[in-house]
């Protein structure tokens, strides 16, 4: 490779470098204007963003996932906001069919069994109550 080629790349780097530092602040900004739409938005680091504590969002390179569903994917800067839409909705959806199926049981998936008053054994052996 010649000198123009090795230029070439240093130049290409050096302007990427660039792009990517002046690309990380419109996108967090993008996200944490969510909040303006009545969403909670929670920044876990610099580069990792949670969004009504169901959605990860990742602006470095656009990523999302979706923790109710575990669907990840990537999404256009200026979609950010029908993203969230979209995954709220699948997430909820879930969550409907996830009741509705432990309901048609006869069981709760939120059932807290009641302490009868009998003794337990703790994981030392030892026993409480």
């Amino acid at each position: 490779m010649g000198d123009g080629m090795t230029d070439f790349w240093k130049e290409y780097r050096k302007d990427q470098s660039l792009r990517r530092v002046t690309r990380i602040p419109i996108r967090t900004k993008t996200i944490m204007g969510l909040q303006n739409n009545g969403h909670h938005v929670e920044q876990k680091t610099e580069y990792h963003f949670r969004i009504d504590y169901l959605l990860d969002v990742w602006p470095t390179h656009n990523r999302f996932h979706n923790i109710k569903t575990g669907k990840r994917g990537g999404y256009k800067s200026n979609h950010l906001p029908k993203m969230v839409k979209q995954q709220m909705r699948e997430a909820h959806d879930v969550m409907v069919r996830r009741y509705d199926n432990s309901t048609r049981s006869g069981g709760n998936s939120l059932d807290i069994r009641e302490d009868k008053g009998r003794r337990r054994s703790s994981p030392m052996g030892d026993t409480k109550g």
